[in-house]
């Protein structure tokens, strides 16, 4: 969901919950994802920055198996591989992490990325993903 609870910069960023609980707490096991349009690595320093937020059981800076944020891509829009695993960085002050992954192994492809939570069914009663500022260096739009 498009949320005005929390941004890096501007008024709204990409959220993972349940709007209306303010948590992620369904009592069952649940997942979702937030996919880009495919786009042509061009640049053989091209890179893939964003911001993200993450709120759950895990203890603060590290991942967990269990309410796990990843960035995903795929290179035909059916197979995924993961490129980084989030740790929780949820604090009191609320900020934000930028992460940049370098996608010079993936030039002159077709690759599309996204962001997959997932969740077990206990503990869920944490604020969930947010992903704010995305931004692509090296890559133009595109198709399969």
């Amino acid at each position: 969901n498009l949320s005005d609870q929390r941004s890096s910069d501007g008024a709204y960023s990409f959220r993972y919950a349940i709007p209306s609980a303010g948590n992620y707490d369904t009592g069952a096991p649940i997942s979702g994802y937030l996919e880009t349009y495919p786009f042509y690595v061009w640049a053989e320093t091209a890179k893939f920055s964003f911001d993200y937020y993450l709120d759950n059981e895990c203890p603060l800076g590290q991942t967990c198996a269990m309410d796990t944020l990843q960035v995903m891509i795929s290179t035909n829009g059916v197979d995924w591989t993961e490129l980084q695993s989030l740790a929780n960085n949820a604090n009191a002050a609320g900020d934000f992490s930028r992460v940049t992954i370098d996608l010079s192994s993936y030039w002159n492809n077709m690759v599309q990325f996204r962001f997959l939570f997932t969740a077990d069914n206990l503990n869920n009663a944490f604020e969930g993903a947010y992903i704010d500022n995305i931004q692509f260096i090296g890559i133009e739009s595109g198709g399969f």
